[in-house]
C-alpha cells in the first residue's frame, strides 16, 4: 500500500482521506483536516466544517460550488476551499 492512499491495483482505499469534492455524490464522510492559515480554518469552523465533523456531499460538479450538508444545514463552499478540506468517507 502506498502512502497515497492506493494499494497496488490502483483502487482507492476506503479509508483514506481524500478532498471533499472527491467524496462520491450523496454519500457522508468526517473532516479529518483542513488544510490553511488560521484565518481559512476559522472561516470554515464558522461555517461548521471542522475536524470531527460528519457531513454530506449535496452536489460538487465540476467547475461549481460545492454544497454540503452539516450540521442539518447546507452550504455553498468554492471548489478552491474544499479541496483543501480532507474527508474520511463513512461506510
Amino acid at each position: 500500500m502506498s502512502a497515497a492512499g492506493t494499494d497496488h491495483t490502483g483502487d482507492r482505499r476506503s479509508d483514506a482521506p481524500l478532498p471533499l469534492p472527491m467524496l462520491p455524490l450523496g454519500e457522508r464522510g468526517t473532516v479529518v483536516g483542513v488544510h490553511g492559515g488560521r484565518g481559512f480554518v476559522r472561516r470554515l469552523a464558522d461555517m461548521g466544517i471542522l475536524r470531527g465533523t460528519e457531513l454530506r456531499l449535496v452536489r460538487g460538479a465540476m467547475g461549481a460550488p460545492v454544497i454540503i450538508e452539516v450540521r442539518g444545514c447546507r452550504v455553498v463552499v468554492g471548489r478552491g476551499m474544499a479541496h483543501r478540506v480532507l474527508v474520511r468517507p463513512l461506510r
